[in-house]
């Protein structure tokens, strides 16, 4: 299996400015709003991060470390009812970080919408309109462009459009079940983890490898929201 983390990154977004910047701009009312989608962006991180270690555990208690007295054809086929329940929980923790990731977009544009007043403004959203897309779409202040175009950057990157179809295709049309494959040529890696191809839209999604997928994908969404954060911060010295 790839070895791949989700880490900590840096540099680090001061949100206690953050909250006191829209409260000095906006007043406390504003704050407020943008304050109670913090704790929410925080939990999804590390919900995504708690998933994503729950299969590395579980791939390591059951299967890997089986590997040096069991055949690996034997653990996965030939004892497949007895895998079986371990292969759901390995498949809910997959399914759940990757939408766990997702969400993560969605969030944080709801404390962007709230820090930057667009709530204020002539074309405001309703509730149910405010999303990753349309907060992005909704930053129109000069001042405010560097945001935008960082967080557009991870909106048009295509592992970010490729999570945001799985997670879709999961939510709508039915969940894409993960597989685990037998690598019969590999010594190093017996096994592989992945999601596998699907249709979305008419066009063929290809399959993706798990750790390969969600890892960086994870690592992008996360330093998006920081460095989305940091510009925050910064434009609001930038004067209109």
């Amino acid at each position: 299996m790839v070895e791949a983390e989700l880490g900590d990154i840096s540099p680090r977004w001061d949100i206690a400015e953050t909250r006191r910047l829209v409260e000095e701009h906006f007043g406390v009312s504003q704050r407020v709003l943008f304050n109670q989608y913090i704790n929410p962006y925080s939990h999804r991180l590390y919900h995504a991060k708690y998933h994503f270690h729950e299969v590395k555990r579980l791939l390591k208690e059951e299967i890997d470390e089986r590997l040096p007295k069991q055949d690996i054809i034997d653990l996965l086929l030939v004892n497949m009812n007895q895998f079986q329940p371990i292969l759901l929980e390995i498949e809910a923790h997959m399914i759940a970080c990757a939408q766990g990731i997702h969400s993560i977009t969605d969030i944080f544009a709801h404390a962007v919408y709230f820090s930057l007043a667009l709530n204020l403004g002539e074309k405001s959203l309703k509730n149910k309109e405010i999303n990753f897309k349309n907060v992005i779409k909704s930053i129109t202040d000069e001042k405010f462009l560097k945001v935008r175009n960082c967080m557009s950057e991870l909106l048009d990157n295509s592992l970010y459009k490729d999570l945001e179809n799985l997670v879709t295709q999961g939510k709508h049309r039915g969940l894409i079940e993960p597989v685990i494959s037998i690598n019969f040529q590999e010594n190093k890696n017996p096994y592989s983890l992945h999601f596998p191809s699907f249709v979305f839209d008419e066009k063929q999604q290809s399959e993706r490898e798990f750790q390969e997928f969600l890892s960086p994908i994870y690592a992008m969404t996360s330093q998006m929201t920081v460095n989305t954060g940091i510009l925050i911060n910064e434009s609001f010295s930038i004067k209109s």
